[in-house]
């Protein structure tokens, strides 16, 4: 009797476990859903633990022409989350004695232009603490649309002044990435893509994971778009010009075996593995941020965390270093808010409350500018941020996001509106300013531009596009 007894509890504690899971999965899926549905979620979404894969979801399309959903074989451009196998690529060079990472530019690089080739390092580029700077209003305006060999890309920055003397601040560049990308293939004599296939992808068996050139046909390729108010096809950005900062494109389940690797001495030994994750300035190793996530008042959790962002898509990877959950965000319809849904999906998983997602304002004020005016759309939008901010979401890029959508239809009267009164109501936003600032700048009207690049500059002093243009224009006066 005794031992049917025990079996009878085990296999009632085995039940009620697999319910458990099964009810926390559904929770996960209910609410992935209702951010789809208010039309926040366009991608695929897969979390795992320890133990395998929990949940392997995707929402809306691929391709909204022909109407082909996301899969699990759909492949997204991942952005900046390359920067991560830059980083181990490195790491492993670094192991194998071919380079250090207190080795300069110049001793790889010796055009490279002096001062800096002789004191920016392997380690400073990696962790952003180079005084490089990142992509600047100029650059995208000048450079994004044309194709670039990677010594090409890096003459248009490499003789940018410094933002400070390296090792001595951080400041996030994706143009030290580039440089790296440039190392690897002079010490290896190697191209990125090929680096990239022979030391991480065949050897982990990631099969939907390569470089995204603009020329080849990659089959189950996501497009990118803007969903602000309706869905558009996103402007053309050539990907030669995030050459090993963010050429990478990927699926969710190709993402889940580089998890799984980052575990394992499969490509890095432990004691360089554990370079990627130790923080440095402003909480950033090689590749990732290492920081805390806020889940409530009584909860913090050490992540591992990155995000992407290129042209209609938006990613994260995030590694709970603490309960071993993964999760990864591949999007393909911005804006999508990859660092809240995160959290959410984190709070789910640790049994604790969530805000619940909030219906996008941008569409209800797109329709009533079209058929009312601009002026009514934002008495309408004053009137819902008072009335119903429990039922929509209302923020500092909610209007900027719609502005982007109106500069891309070529209305910059309704973008410059959006913008002036999106900086009334948030005095403090540095991305509006620059915003304004820019548009002014291409109008050709001066004195506006520098007014709000000023504005820009007093909350951001890192903007280098705004304090170029000021000091250019003010010299004219």
């Amino acid at each position: 009797m005794r031992l049917n007894w025990i079996i009878t509890l085990t296999l009632l504690i085995l039940v009620q476990g697999k319910i458990s899971a099964q009810s926390l999965s559904q929770k996960i899926e209910d609410l992935l859903t209702t951010y789809s549905n208010y039309g926040k979620l366009n991608g695929s979404v897969l979390i795992a633990d320890n133990n395998g894969i929990i949940i392997q979801k995707n929402f809306g399309y691929a391709d909204f022409d022909w109407q082909i959903p996301n899969s699990n074989n759909t492949k997204f451009r991942i952005a900046s989350i390359s920067k991560q196998f830059t980083s181990m690529l490195v790491l492993q060079l670094v192991e194998e004695g071919k380079i250090g990472l207190q080795d300069k530019i110049s001793q790889y690089i010796p055009e490279y232009p002096k001062p800096q080739a002789d004191k920016i390092t392997i380690h400073q580029l990696l962790s952003h603490t180079s005084g490089m700077g990142h992509y600047y209003p100029e650059f995208f305006i000048k450079h994004s649309k044309n194709s670039y060999t990677p010594d090409e890309l890096m003459h248009i920055f490499w003789k940018n002044d410094l933002m400070f003397e390296p090792a001595t601040g951080f400041k996030y560049s994706s143009f030290g990435y580039v440089v790296l990308g440039i190392i690897l293939e002079r010490v290896t004599g190697k191209t990125y893509g090929t680096l990239l296939q022979e030391k991480i992808c065949v050897p982990l068996n990631m099969q939907n994971t390569g470089i995204d050139n603009d020329l080849r046909v990659i089959p189950n390729k996501a497009k990118g778009y803007l969903s602000s108010a309706e869905i558009l096809n996103c402007e053309y950005r050539n990907m030669s010009t995030v050459f090993a900062t963010g050429q990478i494109y990927s699926t969710t389940g190709d993402l889940y075996k580089w998890n799984k690797a980052l575990n394992t001495d499969k490509l890095l030994s432990e004691k360089y593995r554990s370079l990627m994750f130790t923080a440095n300035l402003n909480n950033y190793s090689y590749g990732w941020y290492i920081t805390k996530y806020n889940l409530s008042d009584k909860k913090q959790l050490k992540c591992a965390w990155h995000t992407g962002g290129f042209n209609g898509f938006n990613t994260i990877n995030l590694r709970d270093m603490e309960g071993g959950y993964f999760i990864t965000i591949l999007a393909n319809a911005e804006p999508t808010d990859v660092e809240t849904i995160s959290k959410s999906i984190l709070q789910t998983l640790y049994g604790l409350p969530i805000e619940q997602p909030k219906k996008e304002i941008a569409k209800v004020i797109a329709k009533i500018i079209d058929e009312q005016g601009i002026e009514a759309a934002l008495s309408k939008y004053q009137s819902l941020k008072s009335s119903a901010s429990n039922e929509f979401e209302f923020n500092e890029g909610t209007l900027v996001a719609l502005s982007d959508f109106y500069r891309t239809i070529n209305k910059t009267d309704i973008e410059i509106r959006l913008l002036e009164y999106n900086a009334g109501q948030y005095p403090k936003s540095s991305w509006t300013y620059s915003n304004l600032g820019r548009i002014y700048e291409n109008l050709g009207k001066v004195d506006l531009a520098i007014r709000y690049y000023e504005k820009a500059l007093e909350l951001q002093p890192n903007d280098t596009a705004a304090k170029a243009y000021i000091d250019k224009n003010k010299k004219k006066e």
